[in-house]
């Protein structure tokens, strides 16, 4: 049945249908338009615009501001609490997405309809024809890691989750992806366990029993890969136990996943012998994917941004299998496709799809964080490669001249639409006063630091930052404070561990801890997706999780640990580690920003004496794990 139903999808027959569609790209991206404002003239939104039934470009330009998501806050908080009327939409919004909440610090709502899971459709048909075109696989099964929290309900009764809730949870998506895809090797009751962990686990065991058919393994994030695998360091014993006899963890107590699970699992010693011996020859677990699945062709996921960071634990798990990037949206809808699969994921493009919505973009020049005049949109077709641009989305969806947020560079064109590669989120910078550090430079100063930890067989993990601003500058040196984390220990769980903070720079007399302005300890809910994001360091580590105090010096620091030159304002200091008794250690890192000298210098220079300055501290949080081998 799956084969016949993966023949409907003609990928030569996409590929040219794309081919063609971009050949003409400003004709068709102005038919989208035309589209869009037909559908939805009679909105309440456009109709207090005045386009009165107009649907060029230059009438939508002239007629319709450029917004934030703060600007159509209001007209989807009134869709969410129950307006039927047509407010954004002709059509009514029947279901409410949920952002990751990067930049505003919480989840903002955002329409999501039909047309938009249309358009998720033509991304995911693209992408595949072109990466099938490539990497073709054949009829086996695939590895996804896939996990679909709950939807909740909004005050007018509408269905909300996150953006790949909202598709996994939808029949249309889910049979029209079976056209395009291998089936999940895994029940959909793992999909859509009620608990994280428990799913994981079963993912890895589904994988393991039909090792032999997996074509491919993937994941919506890079992330949740090197979680899978770090998972699988930790629980490839009781895996292969649990195959040896047919009996599934005691771990796993949720009932419809132990009932999907009883039905595959059958006992299997030579299987459980086979996986015990490739785990136990390799190296520091290098090449574990192709030793477990020795017929995938490909590792697919999201790779760019936030996840960057991971690409070197997963080929340092995938070996010589290649790394796929996934194709480049946000959860205001999907914008181009990598249609380059064989590009690396540093270099991987996307292009453009003319016919899912209506760009525009700002040309952002050297001015990324200048106050300058801004410069009118530029059409599609009318961007320059190599410049660097904020895209503004229009959708149908009910998005007007939408600021995505998103920094892209132009890297060329395929035919007449161009290839994007992802900068940065415009707004998603770490500030101290005059200092701004992007997620790059964090990024660079902290794979600096962990190569000194290398000597010590010490293996970064992840990390987290935030910015701290309650810290003050005085003439006579900067207050330092500590973070109250939460101690794991089954005793007194509830006992606050609180340790003592370690002297990281030299002159300390005026030292003091700062009890009343101790930091909560941030959630360990949900997987790190944007580093800047206070989340979860990693799931299958938690009862092993101590975050330890930071201090802020009163000098600058040595900026010898930095990865450039002076672009880079950070320098990343060890505090101190604790190591439970299985050799893992957490750590925290202070970047302190050569800003406390500017302070100091401008103080002195004009003579403010003992005033208070406002000042900060970046802090970062990482968590690290010996490892054995190197």
């Amino acid at each position: 049945m799956l084969e016949r139903k993966m023949e409907k999808l003609n990928v030569d027959k996409v590929i040219e249908e794309f081919e063609a569609m971009t050949k003409d790209a400003e004709r068709v991206h102005i038919e989208t338009l035309k589209k869009i404002l037909e559908e939805n003239g009679s909105a309440e939104y456009l109709q207090n615009l005045g386009l009165n039934g107009r649907t060029d470009p230059q009438s939508f330009r002239d007629c319709v501001p450029i917004i934030t998501h703060k600007d159509m806050e209001p007209y989807i908080q009134r869709i969410a609490d129950g307006d039927r009327s047509p407010v954004l939409t002709r059509k009514p919004i029947t279901t409410i997405s949920l952002s990751s909440g990067t930049t505003q610090g919480k989840p903002k709502y955002l329409p999501f309809n039909d047309e938009l899971m249309e358009d998720t459709l033509q991304i995911y048909r693209t992408s595949f024809a072109f990466r099938n075109r490539e990497f073709p696989v054949g009829n086996g099964k695939a590895l996804q890691f896939n996990f679909s929290s709950k939807q909740s309900k909004t005050k007018g009764g509408l269905a909300a989750g996150t953006a790949t809730t909202n598709l996994f949870r939808n029949s249309h998506f889910k049979n029209a992806v079976q056209t395009m895809q291998l089936k999940c090797c895994s029940p959909d009751e793992v999909v859509f366990g009620s608990d994280f962990h428990q799913s994981l686990y079963c993912h890895l065991l589904c994988g393991l029993i039909f090792r032999e058919e997996i074509q491919f393994v993937s994941s919506t994030f890079a992330h949740s890969i090197v979680l899978a695998f770090r998972t699988f360091e930790q629980v490839w014993e009781e895996l292969c136990d649990n195959i040896r006899d047919g009996v599934l963890s005691s771990r796993v107590t949720d009932p419809s996943i132990r009932n999907a699970i009883s039905k595959l699992l059958k006992p299997n010693f030579e299987l459980a012998e086979l996986i015990h011996e490739k785990c136990l020859g390799l190296s520091n677990w290098y090449g574990l994917i192709p030793e477990l699945f020795p017929n995938v062709k490909y590792v697919y996921g999201i790779m760019t941004g936030s996840m960057e960071p991971y690409l070197k634990k997963l080929r340092h798990y995938s070996a010589e299998i290649p790394l796929l990037s996934g194709d480049y949206g946000a959860t205001e809808g999907w914008i181009a496709a990598n249609v380059n699969p064989k590009l690396p994921p540093e270099l991987v493009t996307f292009a453009v799809l003319p016919n899912i919505g209506y760009f525009e973009f700002i040309s952002l020049g050297d001015n990324v964080d200048k106050i300058y005049t801004e410069p009118k949109p530029v059409g599609l077709t009318e961007v320059k490669i190599g410049e660097e641009y904020e895209i503004i989305v229009t959708n149908f969806a009910g998005l007007y001249r939408y600021r995505l947020g998103d920094v892209v560079k132009v890297m060329g064109f395929h035919n007449s639409t161009p290839e994007l590669k992802f900068v940065c989120r415009r707004s998603l910078l770490l500030t101290i006063n005059i200092d701004k550090n992007t997620e790059k430079d964090l990024q660079l100063s902290v794979e600096e630091a962990a190569k000194l930890l290398a000597g010590e067989k010490l293996e970064l993990v992840d990390f987290s930052s935030l910015v701290d601003l309650s810290t003050e500058a005085t003439i006579s040196g900067f207050k330092g404070h500590f973070l109250k984390p939460k101690t794991n220990n089954p005793e007194n769980p509830n006992k606050d561990l609180q340790i003592p903070m370690k002297k990281t720079f030299e002159s300390q007399e005026n030292y003091q801890k700062d009890e009343e302005k101790a930091l909560p300890m941030w959630d360990l809910g949900s997987p790190l997706y944007d580093s800047y994001e206070l989340v979860s360091l990693s799931h299958h580590i938690e009862r092993h999780l101590m975050i330890l105090p930071s201090l802020v010096g009163s000098r600058r620091p040595s900026r010898k640990f930095c990865p450039a030159s002076d672009a880079v304002p950070a320098a990343i200091f060890l505090d101190s580690c604790a190591r439970d008794n299985n050799g893992r250690s957490s750590t925290v890192y202070s970047v302190s920003e050569y800003v406390k000298e500017r302070l100091w210098k401008r103080k002195r220079r004009n003579e403010i004496g003992h005033k208070k300055m406002k000042a900060g501290v970046l802090l970062c949080c990482f968590h690290f794990h010996k490892t054995f081998g190197l």
